[in-house]
C-alpha cells in the first residue's frame, strides 16, 4: 500500500486536478443551482441560478491614497464583486480593488463572467449594473 503523501508528493498535477474537479462539481454545479432554483425561487424567478452583488470593505490606513475612498463608507475600503449561487454559496469573486476607481460597472466587466458561468446560467443584478447591461 502505497502512503497517501508519497503520492501526492510525487504527482502534485493529479491532485490539483482531482481539486479543481471536486471544487468546480460538488458544491454548487448546473444541475443543484438548476434544481434548487426551481425549488426555492418565487414565481416569476425560476430561471434565475446565480446573483451578484457589490461589496464594499472598510480598510483603515493612517495615509490613504485617494484612490481607496469609498462613496458608501465615507472612507477608504476596497470593492469586491460576489457571485453566489441560490443556496448562498459563493461560485465566484473578483479581486478587491480600490472604491474610486472601480465601482461595479467596471468590476463587473473585469471579471469576465461570461467565461466563468455555465450556458444555462441566468444571473441577477441589482440596480447598479444597468450601464453593463
Amino acid at each position: 500500500m502505497m502512503c497517501s503523501k508519497t503520492f501526492f508528493g510525487r504527482d502534485t498535477h493529479a491532485l490539483g486536478s482531482k481539486l479543481t474537479t471536486c471544487l468546480a462539481n460538488m458544491c454548487s454545479s448546473i444541475t443543484l443551482r438548476l434544481l434548487t432554483s426551481r425549488a426555492i425561487n418565487p414565481e416569476g424567478f425560476k430561471h434565475i441560478t446565480l446573483h451578484i452583488d457589490g461589496h464594499d470593505s472598510q480598510a483603515v490606513y493612517i495615509n490613504a491614497e485617494a484612490s481607496m475612498c469609498s462613496y458608501k463608507l465615507k472612507k477608504s475600503g476596497f470593492c469586491t464583486q460576489v457571485c453566489c449561487d441560490m443556496n448562498n454559496m459563493v461560485v465566484f469573486a473578483s479581486h478587491p480593488a480600490e472604491c474610486r476607481d472601480f465601482n461595479d460597472v467596471i468590476m463587473i466587466s473585469k471579471m469576465a463572467i461570461e467565461r466563468k458561468m455555465h450556458r444555462l446560467d441566468c444571473v441577477a443584478f441589482d440596480g447598479g449594473y444597468r450601464q453593463y447591461l
